[in-house]
C-alpha cells in the first residue's frame, strides 16, 4: 500500500516543517522548533527543516544538537525561501510553521492520520489559538481556509515551484489556490492545532499612530490586490478564478475605506466581468453604494473602528 506515490512505504512517509524568519523575530523561533520536537509522532515519520536569513550561535547550536536541517538562505523573497526548503525535503506532505507560531500537542499525529486515510486529500487547514507576545490568549478571528501558513498542510506534488519562487506575499492563498486548481479534496475543520501569535509587526499593519496605521493598511491592501491579480494568471480553473474574483472585490471595497478614488472603476469592472451570481453582486453593490453615499465622517468612523480593533488584539 502506498501513501501517495506507488510502492512508497507508509512507515517512511515524512512530514515537512518549514520555519521561516520574518522581521527578525529570533526570540520566538526556538519555541516553534520545540513545539515540533515535542510531537508524539515517531521521528522516522517526519523531518524538520528550518530556513532563515541569519546566523545565530545559540539557535544554530540547538538545531545542530537536535539533528535539524538548518538552511541559510540569501533569497529575499518568502516564496524563494519556502521553495528552497521544499526542494530539499524528502517526503510528500509539507506542514508549514511560522517562526513566531507553534504547533499544539497532537498536531502532526492528527494531520498524518488524515492524509493516510484520505489518499485524495491534498490540502488541510486547521483552526488556531490566538495569543500575544506573552503567549496570553487574545480575541482574533479569521476563518478563511487560506489564512496563516502555520495552519496549512499540503501535498508537495501540487506546489508548482516555478510559480512560488519570487512571491513575497499571500503564500497561504497561493497554497490554497494550488489545491483548488488540482480539483482534489480540500479539508478545513475546527480542530485548534496551532498557536497563532499577533504582535506589532509589518504583517499586522500595526502602528501606534492612526494616520500611519491607515497608510500602512492601504499599502497592504494595494499589495494584496496586486498579488491576487498576479494569481489570476497562475490559476485558471473556474473555482480558483471565482475565489480570486470574490477576494479582489472584497479588498477593492475595503480599499475604498482608505482611498475612495479607486472604487468606481473596480465596481464597473466587477459588474461587467464578474461571473458571480446576482445575489452576490447585489450584496457587494449595496455595500459599495452605502459607502459611496455616506459622508466622509462615516469613512473616518470605520477607520477608527478598524484601528481600535487592532489595538484590542495586540
Amino acid at each position: 500500500m502506498s501513501f501517495c506515490l506507488p510502492h512508497y512505504d507508509i512507515a517512511k512517509s515524512h512530514f515537512k516543517f518549514t520555519a521561516k524568519k520574518l522581521h527578525y523575530r529570533k526570540k520566538f523561533i526556538l519555541n516553534a522548533v520545540k513545539s515540533v520536537l515535542s510531537q508524539k509522532i515517531p521521528e522516522s515519520n517526519y523531518e524538520l527543516i528550518v530556513i532563515k536569513n541569519y546566523n545565530d550561535k545559540m539557535i544554530d547550536s540547538f538545531l545542530d544538537k537536535n539533528g535539524i536541517k538548518n538552511i541559510y538562505s540569501h533569497d529575499k523573497s518568502l516564496g524563494g525561501k519556502i521553495n528552497q526548503a521544499i526542494k530539499i525535503s524528502t517526503g510528500e506532505i509539507i506542514a508549514f510553521l511560522e517562526d513566531d507560531d507553534a504547533f499544539l500537542e497532537g498536531k502532526l499525529e492528527y494531520v498524518y492520520s488524515l492524509f493516510i486515510k484520505n489518499q485524495n486529500l491534498v490540502y488541510y487547514h486547521n483552526q488556531y489559538k490566538p495569543v500575544n507576545e506573552k503567549y496570553e490568549p487574545i480575541v482574533y478571528r479569521n476563518n478563511f481556509p487560506d489564512f496563516n501558513m502555520s495552519c496549512i498542510s499540503i501535498r508537495k506534488d501540487i506546489i508548482e515551484s516555478n510559480k512560488i519562487a519570487g512571491l513575497t506575499d499571500s503564500l497561504d492563498t497561493f497554497m490554497y489556490l494550488s489545491a483548488v486548481e488540482s480539483g482534489k479534496r480540500i479539508l478545513a475543520d475546527k480542530q485548534k492545532l496551532t498557536i497563532y501569535m499577533v504582535h506589532n509587526s509589518a504583517s499586522n499593519n500595526f502602528s501606534p499612530d492612526i494616520n500611519d496605521f491607515n497608510a500602512s493598511r492601504l499599502e497592504y491592501i494595494n499589495k494584496v490586490i496586486e498579488t491576487y491579480n498576479t494569481f489570476t494568471g497562475f490559476f485558471t480553473t473556474k473555482n480558483a478564478q471565482k475565489y480570486l474574483e470574490a477576494q479582489i472585490t472584497y479588498y477593492g471595497i475595503l480599499r475604498f475605506i482608505y482611498n475612495h478614488q479607486y472604487i468606481t472603476v473596480n465596481i464597473i469592472n466587477f459588474l461587467i466581468y464578474s461571473k458571480n451570481g446576482f445575489r452576490n453582486k447585489a450584496k457587494h453593490i449595496l455595500i459599495y453604494l452605502f459607502l459611496r453615499l455616506s459622508k466622509r465622517r462615516y469613512r473616518k468612523y470605520i477607520q477608527n473602528r478598524i484601528y481600535k480593533e487592532s489595538l484590542r488584539i495586540i
